[in-house]
């Protein structure tokens, strides 16, 4: 299954998807590490460019070679790459952000084992993905129910085999998706 930015867009200018983005951009604000050099941020983190651009020097917005239409936030700032070799040097990267993403790739483990190639040893990986248990991976009305959701222990497992150390986990749409 490949990624649909055209139809996350739409989703996005949704009140659903307005309240949804604010509920994450008050995540990233917490979270983000101002004025780091550099961050790469796949999948639907478009969405989220400007915040993006205001916390870091350099924004390479990634997208999987097999990707449908762009949508218009963000042109001119993507890098389409093969999902199984990023291109990238090794240890460049300051943060990985990976929203709507994870839930579309064929090997998460290849996937993410090339995150951590790219990041440097302080370097921070951030995933939103959809909780197989929770309601958000059962409506199809939102990006959230596309894609193969994970349980936080499968997860956990992929993160620990592709060599991440866990430093925190949040549940972030507690609401339901309507």
């Amino acid at each position: 299954m490949k990624l649909n930015l055209s139809k996350i867009d739409g989703f996005y200018q949704s009140d659903l998807g307005r309240y949804v983005r604010s509920k994450l951009e008050d995540y990233f604000h917490k979270t983000l590490k101002p004025k780091s050099k550099i961050c790469i941020a796949s999948g639907g983190t478009c969405f989220y460019i400007d915040q993006l651009n205001d916390n870091y020097n350099a924004v390479a917005l990634q997208i999987h070679d097999d990707q449908d239409a762009l949508p218009e936030n963000g042109q001119g700032q993507f890098v389409q790459m093969d999902s199984n070799r990023w291109p990238y040097r090794a240890e460049d990267v300051d943060h990985v952000i990976l929203i709507h993403d994870i839930e579309f790739v064929q090997n998460p483990d290849v996937y993410l084992h090339e995150a951590w190639r790219v990041l440097k040893g302080e370097g921070r990986l951030t995933i939103i993905f959809p909780n197989r248990e929770g309601r958000w991976a059962q409506y199809d009305g939102t990006p959230f129910g596309k894609g193969y959701p994970f349980s936080l222990e499968q997860m956990r497992k992929i993160l620990m085999r592709t060599h991440f150390a866990i430093d925190e986990t949040d549940g972030l749409l507690f609401f339901p998706p309507y």
